[in-house]
C-alpha cells in the first residue's frame, strides 16, 4: 500500500512540474514576443521629387548620372512597393518641374504604392498645380506653417505676329485646311478666331475636368468645393488644412515623430534616399583608368 501511495505521490509531482514549467514557458514566449513588439520598427523609404526629370536616357558623366530620368524615378516608387521590409515611403517634393503626362506617370505609380499596401505620406514646402496633384494621390500631405498652396486654375496666352510681318513686309504663306486648322493663325492674323478660341476653351476645360476630379477623388471632396478652393487660392498651409487639401502643418523633422505617434511602441526608421543608383567614382587601378578613358571618349560605363 505504501508504495502505491508513493508512486501516486511521484505522478502528482512530475504534473505539477510540467504545469509548472509550461507555465513558465509560455511567460518567456509572451514576455519575448511583447518585447519583440515593442523593438520592431516600421521602415519608412525616403524619396525625393526634383528636377525636369526627363524621359530618355542621359549621357553618363566621369561622376555617373547627375540627372534622374522619369524611368528611375519610377522604378524606385516600384522598388518600393514590392519591399516587405518597407511600411511606407516619404515623398519629398521639392518643386519639380512636372508636366500633364509625367504627372499621370507618378500618381500611377503612388497609386501602385497604396495598392500594395504602403503608406504615402508627401511633403511640400510649397506647392502650385501639377507638384499638389502628385501629393493629393498620396495617403497624407504635409506643409510647414510658412508654405503656401496656390492652386489658381488655367489660362492660355497666344502671341500672334502679323502686325510684325507686316512692318517687316513679310508675308506667311501658309495653307490652311479645315476650321480648327489653327496652327498658322498666330502668323496671319492679329488676333484668334472663333473656332481658334473654342478649340483652346475645349482644351483648358478638359485640363481643368482633370484637376478637379484627381482633387476630388484622391482627397475625397465634393467637386463643387475642390472648384471653389481652386477659384478661392491660393492659400497659406494653415488655411489649406482648414480646406481638407493638407492633412498637417508641420516641417520635414516633425514627420518621424507623428509617424512614431501613431505606434508609439515602435520605433520608426528612415533610409534617406531610397533605392537611387550611387555614382561609381571609383578610377583606380587598370580597370579604372580603363573606364576613365571610355567615359572621356563618350562611351557608357
Amino acid at each position: 500500500m505504501r508504495a502505491l501511495w508513493s508512486v501516486a505521490f511521484s505522478l502528482c509531482f512530475l504534473a505539477a512540474s510540467a504545469q509548472a514549467t509550461n507555465a513558465a514557458s509560455r511567460s518567456d514566449d509572451s514576455h519575448g514576443k511583447s518585447a519583440s513588439q515593442k523593438t520592431s520598427a516600421i521602415h519608412f523609404g525616403q524619396i525625393e521629387l526634383k528636377g525636369a526629370y526627363p524621359e530618355g536616357a542621359e549621357p553618363t558623366s566621369l561622376f555617373g548620372n547627375s540627372v534622374e530620368t522619369l524611368s528611375d524615378v519610377i522604378g524606385r516608387l516600384d522598388k518600393a512597393a514590392e519591399d516587405e521590409k518597407l511600411t511606407g515611403v516619404i515623398l519629398r517634393i521639392n518643386d519639380p518641374t512636372l508636366g500633364w503626362a509625367k504627372v499621370n506617370e507618378l500618381t500611377h505609380a503612388i497609386q501602385n504604392l497604396r495598392h500594395k499596401g504602403k503608406k504615402v505620406v508627401a511633403y511640400l514646402d510649397s506647392a502650385t498645380t501639377h507638384n499638389y496633384l502628385v501629393a493629393a494621390s498620396c495617403d497624407e500631405v504635409v506643409m510647414p506653417e510658412s508654405g503656401d498652396l496656390a492652386i489658381l486654375g488655367l489660362r492660355a496666352e497666344v502671341m500672334f505676329f502679323k502686325n510684325l510681318f507686316d512692318w517687316l513686309h513679310v508675308k506667311a504663306d501658309m495653307l490652311r485646311v479645315g476650321e480648327y486648322k489653327s496652327a498658322a493663325e498666330p502668323f496671319s492674323r492679329t488676333e484668334m478666331s472663333k473656332e481658334f478660341r473654342h478649340e483652346m476653351e475645349e482644351i483648358l476645360d478638359d485640363y481643368q475636368r482633370q484637376i478637379v476630379e484627381t482633387i476630388s477623388k484622391h482627397r475625397k471632396l465634393d467637386p463643387a468645393k475642390v472648384t471653389a478652393a481652386i477659384n478661392g487660392g491660393p492659400y497659406t498651409a494653415r488655411r489649406a488644412a482648414e480646406l481638407g487639401l493638407i492633412d498637417k502643418v508641420a516641417y520635414e523633422d516633425e514627420i518621424e515623430g507623428f509617424l512614431k505617434a501613431a505606434e508609439p511602441k515602435r520605433d520608426v526608421k528612415i533610409t534617406k534616399s531610397y533605392g537611387k543608383k550611387k555614382a561609381d567614382n571609383d578610377f583606380s587601378g587598370l580597370a579604372g583608368m580603363m573606364k576613365m578613358m571610355s567615359l572621356l571618349l563618350g562611351g557608357e560605363e
